[in-house]
């Protein structure tokens, strides 16, 4: 009997901001060296005698970057359900039981965030967990697994053993499928009109906007708390890493910290100073003297945070957006299913990047209203459309592209291929783009 994950792929708190944003949820960050909690989640998941390959449920905006990620580390899931917009962990659960429903309603599955991950060392902990507990939910009940960190499942029995709810639910697909419509008839309807709606687009199924749009945003904790007496609690002996703020990452990476309690990621330097989390990767970063200090660094902006203050990352990252702050949402790298770009400078009329094309890849042919382009090849060898010519760049090679002229960028070859781009116009937007053909079949 093998269980089917479906992992929850969702929205960002803020927590991890500036690291994490609305274009860069923190769970598909590389906070765990170079690995994302997404990828880890799905590799405490891949044991092939006891899971089967995993249900993600995902933003649109966010998909061919989480299905990268998984490729990335040799993770082909059944499916890839896209949310036009995040309706909350438990309609996206409904929405992968609805499917699931539809395949085999009776299979056992395992509602897995996609921000929690289970460290190397626990994962075969984990999974003599679920093991153990599979001979109950084939019985009908459905199983969380506590450990003793902090409160999250507000149950009687969590609270009379000490426990505190992990995150993941194990259960028959048929059980929790009814435990959604006992909460919400709506919610378990609109769920099953929006999978019988839904649209294949390339390797992932898009559920229908408007039907998603009109699903009740409900509180988790509401099916756990009808599940009552059917919820039974099981211990395990380690605590998940949960990537959802600063202070919470610092205390659950132990393994990581110095004699002092200090985290250095990146180019950091600390002298007589403790309990700090510092994330630096592209600039030197210094701390002296100070401690319960979280220093976050990136291109466009740097948090400096009371450890002992949770929730200050989220807070700011929300004042942010109530203000209109690009910051809040936009991130300096942005992804693609071609590759990647990561914005240098901008100024008047000009904007400069750092453009690379992973191997195979190719931009939609495409041309804009507003700008022009220059290209200039740093690593690899690209293909260079402009009109009717169609050429190869090498190294220290160059291409211009006038404005309104179609192109297209391509990478033949096996290596990245890395580029400078400067653009000059009177609008630098990223909507100004029409595209004429797109490999990607992208309407959104």
């Amino acid at each position: 009997m093998r269980v089917r994950p479906i992992i929850l792929s969702g929205t960002d708190g803020g927590g991890l901001w500036p690291l994490a944003r609305g274009q860069a949820p923190s769970h598909l960050q590389p906070i765990f060296g170079d690995r994302s909690p997404l990828q880890e989640a799905a590799r405490s998941l891949a044991s092939a005698d006891l899971f089967g390959p995993p249900i993600v449920v995902a933003q649109a905006q966010h998909r061919f970057l989480a299905a990268q990620q998984l490729a990335d580390i040799g993770v082909t899931p059944e499916a890839i359900i896209l949310e036009p917009a995040s309706r909350g962990a438990l309609a996206a659960t409904a929405f992968a039981l609805a499917w699931q429903e539809t395949v085999e309603p009776e299979a056992i599955v395992l509602i897995a965030p996609g921000d929690q991950a289970v460290r190397k060392a626990d994962a075969g902990a984990f999974r003599r967990a679920v093991s153990a507990a599979l001979p109950l939910a084939a019985a009908s009940d459905i199983v969380t697994f506590a450990a003793p960190a902090r409160p999250w499942l507000k149950h009687r029995r969590a609270y009379a053993d000490g426990l505190v709810d992990a995150g993941w639910l194990l259960a028959k697909a048929s059980k929790l499928q009814a435990l959604i419509d006992a909460v919400s008839p709506e919610l378990g309807a609109c769920a099953r009109r929006a999978v019988a709606q839904a649209r294949a687009d390339l390797d992932f199924l898009r559920l229908d906007a408007a039907t998603t749009a009109s699903a009740p945003e409900i509180d988790f904790q509401r099916l756990l708390d009808a599940a009552q007496d059917g919820l039974n609690i099981q211990a395990i002996d380690f605590t998940p890493v949960l990537a959802r703020d600063w202070p919470e990452l610092h205390a659950a990476r132990r393994d990581a910290q110095d004699a002092d309690g200090n985290i250095a990621e990146g180019d950091a330097i600390l002298l007589e100073s403790a309990n700090c989390y510092v994330r630096s990767p592209d600039r030197l970063t210094t701390l002296s003297g100070v401690q319960d200090l979280a220093v976050i660094v990136t291109d466009d902006a740097i948090l400096v945070a009371n450890m002992k203050a949770p929730g200050a990352a989220r807070m700011l990252s929300a004042r942010l957006a109530q203000t209109n702050r690009p910051e809040a949402n936009a991130h300096p790298m942005e992804h693609r299913p071609w590759g990647q770009f990561k914005r240098l400078a901008a100024g008047d009329r000009y904007q400069v990047k750092r453009i690379t094309v992973k191997p195979g890849g190719a931009t939609s042919l495409q041309k804009h209203h507003h700008r022009a382009e220059h290209w200039v090849v740093v690593a690899g060898t690209a293909e260079v459309t402009v009109g009717a010519e169609t050429r190869l760049l090498m190294e220290n090679e160059a291409a211009y592209l006038p404005l309104g002229a179609a192109h297209r960028l391509a990478n033949p070859g096996k290596i990245p291929v890395e580029l400078i781009e400067v653009q000059s116009g009177a609008y630098l937007g990223e909507d100004d783009i029409m595209r004429l053909d797109d490999p990607y079949q992208r309407d959104a």
